[in-house]
């Protein structure tokens, strides 16, 4: 058992899914107070509870700025792994299916060669969060 604490822009992110029975998948800090196990929330979004595989998602961001060859490099990396997974290109809040893959971590380890650390997951990257400013 563990409480999970939400900040403001958390919350923000996902105050549309917060609801009562929703099925939610957090990302966060797990801390002690007083021997009592809770979860700073980093992360949140809604579970989808759909038939059929999990998709990825890969960060449209990660490609801006590649030489034509690396991002062909990147193709050529889909291309190695077919697989049934959806692979999504992201960015903001749109996303395309680009291609299904297989869910596996040589094709995580080449993307984040290649791309860099964030550039795929197997959650949905939210939105580059914005300064808060402080007074």
């Amino acid at each position: 058992l563990a409480e999970v604490i939400v900040f403001p822009r958390v919350y923000a992110s996902c105050e549309g899914c917060v609801r009562e029975d929703a099925v939610l998948k957090v990302k966060g800090r797990v801390e002690l107070k007083e021997g009592i196990p809770r979860i700073v929330a980093m992360e949140m979004e809604e579970l989808r509870l759909e038939p059929g595989l999990d998709p990825l998602y890969l960060s449209a961001g990660a490609l801006v700025g590649l030489s034509r060859r690396n991002v062909e490099r990147a193709f050529e990396t889909i291309a190695r792994y077919p697989g049934e997974h959806p692979l999504l290109l992201v960015s903001g809040a749109l996303e395309e299916r680009i291609a299904g893959v297989e869910n596996s971590s040589d094709l995580y380890a080449e993307f984040k060669q290649l791309l860099g650390p964030r550039c795929i997951s197997a959650s949905r990257p939210l939105s580059e969060p914005e300064m808060e400013q402080v007074s």
